[in-house]
């Protein structure tokens, strides 16, 4: 079994010892303004920044305008998965499962 930690922000977070025993994970809580110690959560900020930029409150946007922009996030080819898109290896693990 490979190690598993959650890292949060200092929001409290119910029940985040009872959540690490289960999940067996370590917990951590990133320091206050301290973005890069959450870098996978950064990183997805970025990518919606690219469509949904902080200039435009949420409420401008229609539905249609964000859910485009969750398409194309998601079709979008990540280093981190080796150079496929999220929507590519869902697909390949659904396949795998039936």
């Amino acid at each position: 079994m490979t190690s598993q930690t959650i890292t949060s922000d200092n929001v409290a977070f119910a029940q985040h010892q009872q959540t690490a025993k289960i999940r067996y994970t370590s917990q951590y809580f990133a320091d206050p303004k301290s973005h890069h110690q959450r870098g996978c959560n950064e990183n997805q900020i970025g990518l919606i920044r690219q469509y949904l930029t902080l200039e435009t409150e949420l409420n401008d946007y229609s539905n249609k305008e964000i859910l485009a922009s969750r398409a194309k996030i998601n079709a979008k080819t990540r280093k981190k998965l080796n150079y496929f898109s999220p929507n590519k290896l869902f697909l390949q693990l659904v396949a795998f499962q039936t």
